[in-house]
């Protein structure tokens, strides 16, 4: 039986705080060992958030002082959109198409990411750039567009998300070797994925001693070879998509701890695929439903608690015989103490949340709801995970 206890308000935080234990048939070994979870949920209004349909292409929650604050490229508005959530109003907004415009709009966009409460990281195809809301602070061309072949070290963003580092004054950027195809034993996952760029400066990156874990060098993956990575002090941490351990690299060390993170549910290996249909994009999508997958990892500061997200495999086919997609599948939320010791895992609602725009608070574990297709007077709502 399923038990989930679930409070809605949609312009306050509610007080309906309830301790609860979930319970799943589907996977009983699921269990709460140490902790405690209760579960809140709030929304932003539709009188804050004037748009029918949610339409945000990056989502992210950031303490600033005392006040927690949602940072929104709105897809709708054409908008960088910042909320304060303690008071549900909006603080400020800005117009991207001007950046786009500043940087080429012809320029992909790999990542937004904010900073701080006025300061942005945009990293585009070719230039990563320290922005306010007025002027670029920094730029650093990368990827050098004018070359007559692509350099064999590129910077991108995907899942780990370009970030700022004051005390360094440069970016820590994902890297991938871009004249190597990704066919399993290839240089490709051989190569550093993260490395440090000094602002204002066209040096050699400096690359981090982490790679793609030894299971990449053997099997195909399909398109499960994304990484999600969560700065913690001197500490990143990585979460592989096809990779069950956990990967801690010291940065100034240079040091590597792996911990064990396989989820209880994550009871049978991957169905790989064949060297042959490697880079045939339809069969890979099609494996994304019949393989499990680990995404993002998060710390949680208050409680000394590592969050990470695992969506376990499906048969090919359901019960009705239709074949089953990546968005029929469910995701399961793993707790982790800091010794990365696991203590829970959690069957979360089908269809409700993704990890992506999942963050930390004071309150506990932000997890904001998918939005429904031509809904009329939407609201952004979120449900807290909070563990004591």
């Amino acid at each position: 039986m399923r038990l989930l206890l679930y409070c809605l308000i949609t312009l306050l935080l509610s007080n309906c705080n309830r301790n609860v234990v979930l319970e799943n048939s589907e996977f009983p070994n699921l269990s709460t060992k140490q902790v405690v979870l209760s579960i809140d949920s709030f929304g932003i209004p539709n009188s804050v958030y004037k748009y029918d349909s949610v339409g945000f292409s990056y989502l992210q929650g950031k303490e600033v002082g005392d006040s927690l604050y949602l940072f929104m490229m709105n897809i709708r508005s054409k908008k960088l959109e910042v909320y304060n959530l303690d008071n549900l109003t909006k603080t400020w907004e800005l117009s991207y198409i001007n950046l786009l415009d500043s940087f080429h709009s012809s320029q992909k966009l790999w990542s937004v990411h904010f900073h701080n409460l006025d300061t942005i990281v945009w990293h585009t195809e070719y230039s990563l750039n320290l922005i306010n809301r007025e002027k670029v602070i920094y730029q650093q061309i990368i990827n050098n567009p004018e070359a007559t072949e692509n350099p064999p070290y590129s910077l991108i963003s995907q899942r780990m998300v370009t970030e700022w580092d004051n005390k360094k004054m440069g970016f820590w950027v994902q890297g991938y070797c871009s004249l190597c195809s990704q066919k399993a034993g290839d240089l490709f996952f051989k190569t550093p994925i993260e490395v440090f760029v000094p602002a204002g400066s066209s040096q050699n990156y400096d690359t981090l001693p982490i790679t793609y874990p030894e299971r990449y060098y053997k099997i195909e993956q399909g398109f499960n070879t994304y990484i999600n990575r969560e700065r913690v002090g001197n500490k990143h941490i990585y979460s592989f998509a096809a990779e069950p351990n956990i990967f801690s690299l010291d940065i100034v060390s240079g040091k590597i701890d792996v911990f064990a993170g396989r989820s209880q549910s994550d009871t049978s290996e991957n169905k790989f695929i064949s060297k042959k249909t490697a880079l045939d994009a339809d069969i890979k999508l099609q494996i994304l439903a019949t393989t499990s997958q680990y995404e993002r990892i998060l710390f949680d500061k208050y409680r000394n608690l590592y969050y990470r997200f695992f969506v376990p495999q499906l048969p090919e086919k359901d019960a009705n015989g239709l074949y089953n997609s990546f968005g029929d599948k469910r995701r399961v939320l793993m707790v982790f103490d800091q010794d990365f010791n696991i203590i829970g895992e959690y069957l979360l609602p089908p269809k409700k949340f993704g990890d992506y725009g999942a963050f930390v608070g004071k309150k506990g574990l932000y997890l904001p709801h998918l939005a429904i297709p031509n809904t009329v007077n939407y609201e952004q709502k979120f449900s807290i995970y909070s563990f004591n």
